[in-house]
């Protein structure tokens, strides 16, 4: 499926470098720069283009951590312009909220906080733990990401009870997850994935990542990891999307 990729004029107004140009040349997580990759800067461009988007990722690939450059940086630069991020537990939810501050700090504003996060311009992201009610009567005209969604124990529900508030805001739903191995295809990632959208999918897979294809030394040494049986191996690092959702 060929990719849409022109920007948005909502997401993109007042950007005259855009938000790909800006990850690349100037955003930093605590590690320093964002590499130049060719899967992050196609991530990047999806994001850009405003459309809704699930993505299935092998783990370890900097997805949460692009995906909160672009939350940052449409807040810190759009008046009002409101999102939330529903992570898998407390602790998960509260991790991609420092992130979010990280990279907001790191691009010289000012910003604190965990369960919201305010902006001088009016924005706020909000980041919940995935409980039953969470997102309920939030306005969202710059979305919400489901972050690690296979892992979320009430996903069904949130989506359903967030999707009417995006739709309503013009908003963008994001859902990013590596396969969750005890899941197999019932659980609601695989729904979203294998399910009828408007959006795009992107496929993140076990290779995706320059420095580590089939012949790197890592592959040994994650497969001798401990419960890393070979389902489980499949789930986090899948060679094909069918391969991420056998049980």
């Amino acid at each position: 499926e060929l990719f849409d990729l022109s920007p948005k004029p909502l997401q993109t107004a007042g950007k005259p470098n855009g938000f790909t140009d800006w990850l690349f040349s100037t955003a930093r997580t605590e590690q320093g720069r964002f590499p130049d990759w060719p899967y992050l800067r196609e991530y990047a461009a999806v994001l850009e283009s405003g459309q809704d988007l699930v993505v299935l990722k092998r783990r370890q690939i900097l997805i949460s951590w692009v995906t909160a450059a672009w939350y940052h940086y449409n807040a810190s630069r759009l008046p009002y312009h409101h999102g939330a991020v529903i992570s898998a537990g407390k602790v998960a939810s509260a991790k991609q909220g420092r992130r979010i501050v990280r990279v907001a700090r790191l691009d010289g504003y000012d910003v604190a906080g965990v369960d919201l996060i305010k902006y001088a311009s009016g924005s706020e992201i909000a980041i919940f733990p995935s409980t039953e009610h969470a997102g309920v009567g939030e306005s969202l005209p710059l979305g919400v990401h489901f972050d690690e969604y296979d892992f979320h124990p009430y996903g069904r529900q949130n989506l359903a009870t967030v999707t009417p508030a995006v739709s309503n805001s013009n908003g963008q739903i994001v859902i990013t997850s590596t396969a969750n191995p005890e899941m197999g295809d019932a659980g609601p990632f695989a729904e979203a994935w294998q399910g009828e959208t408007s959006g795009k999918r992107l496929f993140m897979g076990r290779y995706v990542l320059p420095d580590q294809g089939p012949a790197a030394d890592f592959w040994e040494a994650e497969r001798n990891r401990p419960g890393m049986t070979a389902s489980v191996m499949r789930a986090y690092y899948p060679e094909s999307a069918n391969d991420a959702f056998l049980s």
